[in-house]
């Protein structure tokens, strides 16, 4: 659940949901698929997911240098 993730995030889950609209808002594309009591990531949150593990894949190796 979104609350779990939230407490293991340390933070508020209504903190947690705004940080989650603002993303969408500042990419201008919807990330997530919301049902009652259901949250996924759709195609482009699937995208933005894999691009953001690479690019911090990319600066761990780059700061091993």
């Amino acid at each position: 659940t979104l609350t779990a993730v939230a407490e293991k995030m340390n933070v508020s889950q209504p903190a947690l949901s705004r940080s989650m609209k603002k993303l969408e808002d500042d990419l201008g594309v919807q990330l997530f698929e919301r049902g009652k009591n259901r949250i996924v990531l759709n195609e482009n949150g699937k995208i933005a997911a894999e691009y953001a593990k690479k690019s911090l894949r990319r600066k761990r190796f780059s700061s091993r240098k």
